[in-house]
């Protein structure tokens, strides 16, 4: 498994970190790094999948599948610069 660097940018970026730090699947787990700016946060994860593109990709489902996340725009990027 590897770790990637991501930012979320969003408005409601309380309820997705609530939301992704309790969430655990066996191929993907995050942990919390920082408050970039009010609407930035980033996490480290721990994955199995080392394509960027597809990461992104199953982060947004990910959070456009809870009741909050339906109704919300945000971004996610994987950003290897971000410091812990």
């Amino acid at each position: 498994m590897e770790t990637k660097n991501i930012i979320i940018c969003s408005s409601m970026n309380n309820k997705i970190k609530e939301f992704l730090e309790s969430y655990s699947e066996e191929n993907l787990k995050f942990t919390f790094l920082k408050i970039i700016d009010p609407l930035k946060i980033a996490f480290k994860v721990y994955t199995d999948e080392n394509d960027n593109e597809k990461l992104v990709r199953k982060i947004k489902d990910l959070i456009k599948s809870t009741t909050f996340g339906s109704i919300l725009y945000f971004s996610v990027i994987v950003d290897d610069t971000v410091n812990n």
